[in-house]
């Protein structure tokens, strides 16, 4: 449960990014212009983050620290959800482009 919360953490900050518009990609927009937007998904994943590292928080929360080699196969799952939103984008831009 711990490997599936962090995924589901990992796919919401991944589509926060990508919901900034629903027609165009998400590589048309620089993270930086959405400064409030980046402070809250660096604090919420910084969160997550201490409650899967903190002993306090993990003994509260039943969590366990990720390795590298956890995050490195989670991130490339979590990349899922931007290539169906990118390929969802283009071709509703394809079938309805705008006039």
């Amino acid at each position: 449960s711990n490997l599936l919360l962090l995924l589901l953490v990992l796919f919401e900050n991944i589509q926060v990014g990508n919901n900034r518009s629903e027609t165009r990609s998400a590589f048309a927009f620089s993270p930086l212009r959405s400064p409030y937007l980046l402070a809250g998904v660096s604090a919420a994943l910084s969160i997550h983050l201490l409650g899967m590292n903190l002993p306090v928080l993990r003994e509260v929360l039943k969590t366990e620290p990720v390795s590298l080699a956890t995050w490195a196969a989670l991130l490339p799952l979590a990349l899922t959800v931007l290539v169906a939103m990118e390929i969802h984008k283009w071709t509703w831009a394809k079938r309805y482009p705008p006039r």
